[in-house]
């Protein structure tokens, strides 16, 4: 029975444990108000740094990640842990084997942020701040009076991450470009310009913004290989989309429950390698 099973079930036994290397953190500030929603409960200070990784000497490893169901569902979280995994396991083969190659991940929600490696393990799911079945917003990021924390965050945004992803890459003189995008369905949010749409149920809008966007990546030789994470309420329409989306890239689209996820995007990115070397 490795170590990792054993774990301590506080901060404080983590710490008190003898042979395991912590990485820890400070506790985030709490996340600003949002109107109609009650106040979020801030960390004790008396409970000390957070731990996110435990390695223990016979090699396990105890990974942490909070999350409280605010919407977004425990799978949803669970979705974003193991996407998480595969981010390091993927970081670890690049530098590995692989260390001319380029690598760089994209935090999606309502926006897409580049993210460093040191901060894959902190990311939390964005949690639900409105609650009406149909959402239609529209807002100007231009506006000197809005900030992005005036937005809500837990949309999917494909369209914005495609482009970010592919204005780094634009830099990156090589035959295998690629970009691998792990999803579970239909985008909810989209740029047009400076212009924010955030529309729930996926609207025809968002889909043609994003499809486009994955044209421009087609035009630039960059192809988007997409793994679909299964879900509760996953449809035809997720599917679809999906494949629409890779195949105009000559990409593929692999399901997979989650759990295999980290195995199936290296055993991918290896065989692709080998590919574009071989040709």
């Amino acid at each position: 029975m490795s170590r990792a099973s054993q774990a301590p079930h506080t901060r404080q036994g983590f710490r008190d444990a003898p042979g395991v290397l912590l990485v820890l953190r400070e506790p985030p500030p709490p996340p600003p108000a949002v109107k109609g929603q009650p106040a979020a409960v801030p960390g004790n200070p008396a409970e000390g740094l957070e731990v996110l990784l435990a390695l223990w000497d016979d090699g396990s490893v105890t990974a942490l990640h909070g999350h409280v169901d605010l919407g977004t569902g425990l799978r949803t979280a669970l979705a974003q842990i193991v996407a998480e995994e595969m981010g390091l396991a993927l970081d670890g083969l690049i530098r590995s084997e692989y260390p001319g190659d380029f690598l760089q991940f994209i935090e999606m929600y309502t926006f897409a942020k580049p993210r460093p490696m040191a901060e894959i393990a902190a990311l939390m799911p964005k949690p639900v701040t409105i609650w009406n079945p149909t959402v239609r917003i529209k807002q100007d990021m231009s506006d000197p009076n809005v900030n992005e924390m005036m937005v809500p965050h837990h949309f999917t945004n494909i369209q914005h991450a495609l482009q970010t992803s592919r204005r780094f890459l634009a830099n990156q003189d090589t035959p295998n470009r690629q970009i691998v995008l792990i999803t579970d369905g239909l985008p909810t949010a989209h740029f047009e310009g400076s212009m924010l749409y955030l529309l729930y149920p996926p609207h025809q809008r968002t889909e043609d913004a994003t499809l486009r966007e994955a044209m421009l990546c087609a035009k630039e030789n960059i192809t988007i290989n997409i793994f679909l994470l299964s879900s509760w309420n996953q449809s035809h329409e997720d599917v679809r989309f999906a494949y629409k989306m890779a195949e105009s890239t000559k990409g593929r689209v692999i399901f997979t429950a989650g759990r295999d996820l980290d195995r199936f995007v290296i055993w991918d990115y290896i065989k692709r390698r080998k590919a574009i070397v071989s040709g």
